[in-house]
């Protein structure tokens, strides 16, 4: 038997243990956060209303930006991004410009 969400967590209590906030992406919405296999480093992707930075990988044991992906557009429809099983790779949507005619 598959136990219901309402089982799964009637034991488990959920707290907020670090807060972090980056200038990259203040003031952004977050469309998806993955955790890289190795436990360390985060992806999120936000949509880029207000800067071009909106895929990043963060070191979460020293709470730094390690990477910025360029190139990526996302303003209206949330698109999303995933890091690899093995960690090497990581793959992202964008929302381009389309010239429908």
């Amino acid at each position: 038997a598959i136990p219901t969400s309402k089982q799964m967590f009637k034991n488990t209590f959920w707290y907020l243990k670090k807060k972090l906030e980056f200038k990259e992406i203040l003031g952004n919405p977050i469309t998806s956060m993955h955790i890289h296999p190795g436990g360390r480093r985060l992806l999120v992707q936000c949509r880029s209303l207000m800067s071009p930075n909106s895929l990043l990988m963060i070191d979460l044991k020293l709470n730094l930006v390690m990477q910025t992906f360029t190139g990526i557009q996302s303003f209206r429809k949330s698109t999303g991004g995933c890091i690899t099983p093995c960690g090497t790779y990581v793959f992202a949507g964008s929302q381009g410009m389309l010239n429908d005619r």
